[in-house]
């Protein structure tokens, strides 16, 4: 992020703005990093394109003469809704806005204020004291004028000096939350903090241990202290043994936590109401507080999968790290709880479908079932094999218990997730390309690169645009196809007939070089043996 400095003397403001953006593609700007609800307007406030490039290293200047420009500039050409400063974009464009003026502090902060830009402009403009850091212009906070959002912008900046920040704390208290967090906060002040603002303290990185350690010995911080990442094991495991659940509960979330000390904890059958709503059932929040720390072992999910709690022995059905036995003993549990609609759930058996660890043969028992949630995850599963997606692909309501309580839409929804699947045999998507009545279903089985490529042949030439277009957009259909359908009368479907045969193009490029490269290694490494026969 440029920075802003705001300078009394010279009488001017100058703010930097960057949005980052792959300009290469300009005339498509996301709505999740930032909306330009005026772009003409924009892009003639710039200079032409000889004279500017839209680069990481270029920049424009927009001058304003008066402040109703910079508003009517700012609320009609820019309005942001996402963070521009995101880590995956290619390309940067920025630009200052400039303005001239004996009020121009006050303008400035003003106009931040107003249009919430407090989070994408860095400036120095906050008193008459200034110190100086990395570059930085940082003023103490003298101005009883300046907007809240400056002066906790200034709090919360790691390049905020440690001076200044003691300054701060000391003449304006009500901001101890935001200096709290300030790595550059200095440990003095830090000390004096851990009385009011514990939490933050505790999780301050530059907060010494010593200090923590004395934070101990007021109860109402050890359940902070439990889920720090920075406590000793030997904390851990006397913390672990606290009275209070909340406290065990965060040592037993905790990354360093030992396993023995998990093991302990997996133990654990205090239980309590969630969120102290007396409404909802307890729940053993500790066990899965275990169950939540990536750190755990199949040996202590084995444990817990025999658990009274159902909560508890679904976690460990979902969990990548269970046992394919401890799976196949949890599919045969039959645990009935009733949910939306009054809609029996068999929530054990629908986790261990879920898991990406089930084998082919626990999901042809669970195939077996009569429940349709149960079968729409079964038929979701990388694992299922094609006799089951097939033998599935045949489903109607009355397969079900209970059949009268599912929607149509639920065996749409499963002879859907079967036309997308990678397994699904050839003859089912035949079937379900030919199911009028079932139009998702056609589509999606149309697109299925294990569909005939007789049949798509055929439906390139259907009536229907969008089964053409659904054939264009399946790779497996043949290049000569693909190519016929560039030409399509409807621009839908040409306009996806062309990307496709772009892909398909690439792909076959990267295969000619492939093969190219391995042939050129093959004779290499035979030069190479053959010398050292000669040798």
């Amino acid at each position: 992020m440029e920075e802003v400095i705001v300078d009394k003397k010279i009488g001017e403001v100058v703010a930097t703005f960057t949005m980052e953006k792959d300009f290469r593609t300009w005339g498509h700007i996301s709505y999740e990093d930032f909306e330009i609800s005026n772009l003409d307007k924009l892009i003639s406030s710039l200079p032409k394109e000889d004279e500017f490039e839209f680069n990481n290293e270029n920049e424009s200047v927009v001058e304003f003469d008066t402040t109703e420009e910079i508003i009517d500039f700012l609320s009609s050409s820019i309005s942001i809704t996402g963070d521009p400063y995101g880590k995956d974009k290619e390309g940067v464009m920025s630009f200052s806005i400039t303005y001239s003026g004996e009020d121009n502090e006050e303008i400035f902060t003003s106009l931040v204020s107003q249009f919430n830009l407090g989070e994408y402009f860095d400036y120095g403009y906050i008193g008459e004291e200034t110190t100086q850091k990395e570059g930085l212009s940082v003023k103490v906070l003298l101005d009883s004028d300046t907007p809240y959002e400056i002066k906790k912008w200034i709090c919360e900046n790691i390049k905020t000096p440690p001076e200044t920040l003691r300054a701060i704390y000391k003449n304006y208290p009500s901001y101890s939350d935001d200096i709290s967090k300030n790595t550059n906060t200095p440990v003095d002040v830090l000390y004096e903090l851990s009385k009011d603002e514990s939490f933050n303290v505790i999780r301050n990185p530059s907060t010494p241990m010593k200090i923590i350690l004395e934070m101990m010995e007021d109860k109402s911080n050890r359940r902070y202290i439990a889920s720090s990442d920075r406590v000793s094991k030997d904390i851990l495991i006397e913390l672990s043994k606290d009275e209070n659940w909340r406290v065990r509960e965060n040592v037993a979330k905790n990354p360093n936590t030992p396993i023995e000390v998990l093991n302990e904890l997996s133990k654990d059958n205090e239980l309590v109401h969630p969120h102290d709503d007396i409404g909802r059932e307890k729940e053993p929040k500790v066990k899965l507080g275990v169950l939540d720390n990536k750190n755990i072992t199949s040996d202590i999910l084995e444990s817990l999968s025999k658990d009274k709690n159902d909560k508890v022995r679904r976690i460990v059905a979902e969990h990548p790290k269970t046992s394919i036995e401890v799976l196949n003993e949890l599919s045969k549990d039959s645990v009935l709880v009733s949910g939306y609609r009054n809609r029996n759930h068999y929530i054990i058996k629908e986790a261990v479908a879920k898991n990406p660890n089930t084998t082919t043969e626990i999901l042809e028992k669970l195939s077996e079932e009569k429940c349709a949630y149960i079968i729409e995850t079964v038929v979701e599963h990388p694992n299922t094999s094609k006799d089951v997606l097939s033998k599935l692909s045949k489903v109607d309501k009355e397969y079900f218990e209970n059949g009268i309580e599912y929607q149509s839409s639920i065996i749409t929804y499963i002879k859907g997730s079967i036309a997308r699947h990678a397994n699904t045999p050839v003859d089912v998507l035949v079937d379900f390309s030919k199911d009028v009545g079932e139009y998702h279903v056609r589509s999606i089985s149309i697109e299925n690169p294990n569909m005939s490529s007789e049949v798509l042949t055929e439906l390139s030439k259907d009536d229907d645009s969008d089964i053409r277009e659904s054939v264009a957009n399946n790779t497996s259909t043949p290049i000569e196809i693909i190519e016929t359908l560039t030409t399509d009368e409807d621009k839908a479907v040409k306009k996806q007939a062309k990307k496709t045969l772009k892909e398909m193009k690439r792909v076959l490029r990267e295969t000619k070089k492939a093969e190219k490269e391995r042939e050129k290694a093959m004779k290499k490494a035979e030069k190479e043996n053959k010398k050292k026969k000669k040798d």
